[in-house]
């Protein structure tokens, strides 16, 4: 296995995920590929939204900086990190950011409260899980 995709939100629930992708990509000598989707925001300010994978910096700087320092902690525990920011619809994106790296793994968070399988699954999960043409771990959250 050599490509884990870890989808982030930037929620204090990273944490677990990033311990367990972090614990796989040393087990396997994997690369991790974060990734963090915003969904776009249709407004009258003329910002050209035709490249889902947009420049950072230009216009989420916090959620820039965030995703880098990320990465970089990542880094320094000797795992090849690559930090991705895509605009767009969060499963789409995630999908097919998957495919075009070839991930092995994509892990991502879930709560799980509710009793009913659909419930237990966030959208976003259900909709990765449906999908996807590797495997998904899920980290409780």
């Amino acid at each position: 296995m050599q490509k884990i995709l870890v989808p982030i939100n930037f929620s204090n629930d990273n944490e677990q995920i990033i311990q367990k992708s972090m614990q796989m990509a040393k087990a396997f000598s994997s690369s991790i590929y974060l990734v963090h989707v915003e969904q776009p925001i249709k407004d009258s300010s003329g910002r050209d939204n035709g490249d889902p994978i947009v420049e950072m910096n230009n216009h989420y700087p916090d959620e820039t900086a965030k995703l880098n320092a990320l990465a970089h902690r990542i880094r320094d525990e000797d795992i090849e990190t690559h930090a991705i920011f895509i605009e767009g619809v969060p499963s789409l994106s995630i999908l097919d950011l998957a495919q075009k790296i070839s991930a092995e793994l994509i892990v991502m968070g879930t709560h799980g409260h509710a009793m009913i399988t659909s419930l237990l699954l966030g959208g976003l999960s259900q909709a990765i899980i449906k999908e996807s043409e590797c495997p998904v771990l899920l980290v409780p959250i």
